[in-house]
């Protein structure tokens, strides 16, 4: 309605702009706080790096200074032997980090957890096995530190992007949401979103834990590899 100037009323210019004014609450985040959602994926996303190119600096070290030799011999010729003796002590220290990480997260910040602790302890074990496991299969794929170096750092820095911390995934081109599910720490966001954020039944992470295991059969097949070069050493810089 025009009032005695011939403009329009606030009350109808609103009404014109927004004729339906909504509330918007988010579930389990009512507040919107975005660092809840960027401390629960990108210091997870950190850790999984640095996994990954421990673990190839461990394993192609020995190439680089030419111990692979005696380092395969000291396990008694078991490719796995050496591996676990190297690898293991790892896994045990960045777990050990992994949970300090998520106590501060969730019992210092109070970042929101829906779900029995058990859910997510679990879950980063798994993320360092997986992540490790990623790392060997590079390694298996171009038994090179150089070359290894840069696969894993190049999935690792994608993780950032491809995985749907920043932009949901479903708003991605279909390709690059499907490299997102190539690498561990896209499943173990799914899990901390599922179990912790919104505390849904196990059942409907089941999936994502399966594949975290599943990471750790990826380089079985290709372990001779390692053991090739080991016995035949031959550096490229």
């Amino acid at each position: 309605m025009l009032d005695a100037t011939g403009l329009l009323s606030p009350n109808d210019v609103a009404a014109t702009l927004q004729p339906i004014l909504t509330h918007v609450h988010g579930l389990n985040n009512p507040w919107t706080n975005y660092s809840y959602y960027l401390n629960m994926s990108f210091l997870p996303c950190l850790l999984a790096l640095i996994i990954m190119l421990t673990t190839v600096t461990t394993v192609c070290n020995e190439f680089k200074y030419n111990t692979c030799g005696e380092w395969l011999n000291t396990a008694g010729g078991s490719i796995m032997v050496a591996l676990a003796s190297k690898l293991i002590p790892h896994s045990v220290i960045f777990t050990t980090m992994g949970w300090v990480m998520q106590l501060i997260m969730f019992k210092i910040n109070f970042l929101p957890f829906h779900c029995n602790p058990w859910h997510m302890i679990l879950a980063m074990p798994l993320l360092v096995l997986a992540c490790q496991s990623f790392a060997l299969l590079m390694i298996c794929v171009t038994p090179n530190y150089r070359k290894s170096a840069t696969l894993c750092t190049l999935f690792g820095m994608m993780s950032f992007s491809f995985c749907g911390f920043s932009l949901p995934a479903e708003a991605m081109y279909p390709w690059i949401n499907a490299v997102g599910y190539t690498v561990p720490i896209r499943h173990y966001f799914l899990i901390s979103v599922d179990q912790a954020l919104n505390g849904v039944d196990l059942y409907y992470s089941r999936m994502h834990y399966a594949i975290l295991i599943g990471y750790l059969l990826l380089p079985l097949p290709l372990l001779w590899r390692i053991k090739h070069e080991c016995q035949n050493p031959v550096y490229v810089p």
